[in-house]
């Protein structure tokens, strides 16, 4: 069976939940891939993740620009947050229609809460890239709006996790 690419997959749903572990600041969120393709495709190893831009918005007291007014954020520059790979890869094989999943997994900062040296992450965006095809699946906007990366690291599952 051929492998997956980009425009075979969409986006069947992102969720955002707390750990099950009881670690105050330890998060996943859990992403389904459906195959929209009409032939079935195969997927193997990990999805390559780019997070770029800021979240947030920007603050006006008075009409106009001036110094009461905060610049609008960054919603395009990359952000610096490394990509650790976890979990074991396995084949898997997508009928049409038919989803997987995989996690990215990441310590929630605020305020004090984020101890590490590195500076908070509060990504715009991110970037879901499938093995073997450089075009980017798709751009996920508005599901990283509460993802505040304590130390700009995050781990990502293996396809079907």
């Amino acid at each position: 069976m051929r492998t997956c690419t980009a425009t075979d997959l969409a986006v069947a749903g992102a969720g955002e939940v707390r750990s099950t572990d009881g670690s105050l600041g330890d998060w996943v969120s859990r992403i389904s891939l459906r195959d929209t393709s009409g032939s079935g495709c195969r997927l193997d190893g990990w999805p390559g993740l780019e997070f770029f831009g800021e979240a947030g918005i920007s603050i006006c007291v008075s009409p106009g620009v001036g110094p009461s007014c905060a610049p609008p954020p960054d919603h395009t520059t990359p952000q610096p947050v490394s990509v650790t790979r976890t979990g074991t890869p396995r084949d898997i094989v997508l009928r049409p229609g038919a989803t997987t999943v995989f996690a990215m997994l990441w310590t929630l900062g605020w305020g004090d809460f984020c101890t590490s040296s590195k500076p908070l992450i509060e990504p715009y965006g991110v970037r879901i890239r499938v093995p073997g095809d450089s075009r980017p699946l798709t751009q996920l906007l508005g599901t990283t709006e509460d993802m505040q990366i304590c130390g700009q690291e995050v781990q990502v599952t293996a396809f079907g996790a």
